[in-house]
């Protein structure tokens, strides 16, 4: 695994000067909008994937919710701290997916994520519980995962 240095280091200069990036991509920087949403997507993603349990259908959540803070972002009260209201319009994405028409998985098929990443499972549990517990995490209704999601 190779680790981008510049990348470290813009993540490190952008928490350095975070709330003056945050002001310049509000009032319509580029180029600030760009740190944000780099410094954001991976956090996106795991509200999005744990909402829907789907990596492709988390990458376009993910994405709408960028587009969603590119399009609202003047509406960021800057008094306010930034990281609940992004995380507030990234649950209210993730729920309206939720009211969408679903579509049909694939037979047999699992997500590429599903295999990779099983949940979170406490020190102690037994084999197969990873799997028993993305399955009933993803019988929740919706509310419910959300406390869980965030």
């Amino acid at each position: 695994m190779t680790i981008d240095t510049h990348a470290h280091l813009d993540m490190v200069q952008y928490e350095e000067d975070r709330e003056d990036v945050i002001r310049r991509a509000r009032d319509g920087d580029a180029a600030a909008f760009r740190r944000v949403a780099e410094a954001y997507e991976r956090r996106l993603f795991r509200i999005a994937y744990r909402m829907t349990f789907d990596a492709e259908e988390a990458r376009d959540l993910g994405q709408e919710i960028l587009l969603r803070l590119h399009r609202n972002f003047a509406r960021y009260d800057p008094e306010r701290p930034f990281e609940p209201w992004l995380g507030r319009g990234a649950t209210n994405v993730c729920l309206n997916w939720r009211k969408r028409p679903r579509r049909v998985e694939a037979v047999g098929g699992t997500d590429e994520l599903d295999r990779r990443a099983p949940p979170p499972v406490p020190p102690g549990a037994g084999p197969g519980d990873a799997e028993r517990l993305r399955r009933e995490l993803h019988e929740l209704p919706a509310e419910y995962r959300l406390v869980l999601a965030l």
